[in-house]
């Protein structure tokens, strides 16, 4: 229980290992702030523990590399850090939302990093979204093209600019979500998580990489199953499939364009394909906060 001291409990963030208030929690000369200099997952909870930790962690890896950011000391504390916010929170009972944002951290004004910076590792939580059970209504956004480059294998804070926008756009003709293309004109993604196209044989597709797709940890499970290919998806794709969409904080959702088709009209084959991507999230999703359940350390995190 919080004392007279303390924060007020939606202020509370987790930050490199303690938990604090988020007033004053980043500097204004942190490179995360001044310059997007960082990377960060946004990653489901169940009961107040991180599920498929092992695969954010090793995309937030991958993208810390690429940036040349060192591995904060502090990561692999991030699983009982946000547990322990989930409960002072009141968001350890069922299913919430984190994000894990790590930046350079401090420096001295300029492009070029101080060698010596220590990382910025700051995590959030969330209420879960509520679900739908009406398709996700998308619209297509053309007005700003995602490049194919390395840096969209990751989600770093400089990379967002184009869903941020597409997203503003969404909502501005009453769109839950927008369809971001690349610079070929060919489907990437929505602003936040993957996409997917189902032909009347109920044959999912869902962008490669090489397209700029993002290597979502929900896509990822869903190819590994064999339930979904790589392939490119066009344009005119979008006249004639039908589409879902996800990310691990939604799972897998049908959707629909305003002017495509309706999955009301969806085949017997369309139907049972998105009912098998469904419960394949589902199904992993419930395995994963098993095991992290029974792993060691679990009952002493509950103490």
């Amino acid at each position: 229980m919080l004392n007279a001291d303390e924060p007020e409990k939606a202020d509370l963030i987790w930050r490199n290992g303690a938990i604090m208030s988020a007033d004053g929690a980043v500097s204004a000369r942190d490179r995360g702030f001044t310059l997007g200099d960082g990377a960060f997952e946004t990653m489901r909870l169940r009961e107040g523990r991180i599920v498929f930790w092992a695969d954010h962690r090793a995309r937030l890896l991958r993208g810390l590399a690429f940036l040349g950011v060192p591995t904060p000391a502090c990561l692999d504390e991030a699983p009982e850090g946000v547990f322990e916010l989930a409960r002072r929170r009141g968001l350890a009972a069922g299913d919430a939302v984190a994000r894990l944002t790590v930046t350079r951290g401090l420096s001295a004004q300029g492009l070029a990093p101080a060698s010596n910076a220590t990382p910025t590792v700051i995590a959030t939580l969330a209420a879960a979204p509520e679900a739908t059970p009406t398709p996700r209504q998308l619209t297509p956004y053309t007005e700003w093209r995602r490049g194919v480059e390395a840096a969209s294998q990751f989600k770093h804070l400089s990379g967002y600019a184009p869903n941020i926008a597409a997203a503003r756009a969404a909502r501005s003709v009453g769109a839950d979500d927008a369809i971001l293309f690349n610079e070929a004109g060919r489907v990437v993604s929505i602003s936040i998580g993957n996409i997917y196209a189902i032909d009347a044989a109920g044959c999912a597709v869902t962008p490669p990489l090489c397209d700029g797709a993002l290597p979502g940890v929900c896509r990822a499970i869903l190819i590994s199953r064999g339930l979904v290919d790589e392939a490119p998806i066009d344009r005119s794709r979008l006249d004639e499939d039908l589409l879902l969409v996800s990310n691990v904080a939604r799972g897998v959702q049908t959707a629909e364009l305003a002017d495509g088709p309706r999955w009301s009209t969806a085949t017997a084959a369309q139907k049972k394909a998105a009912d098998r991507l469904q419960a394949a999230f589902a199904d992993a999703l419930a395995a994963d906060a098993l095991a992290a359940d029974a792993a060691p350390g679990a009952a002493r995190m509950e103490d």
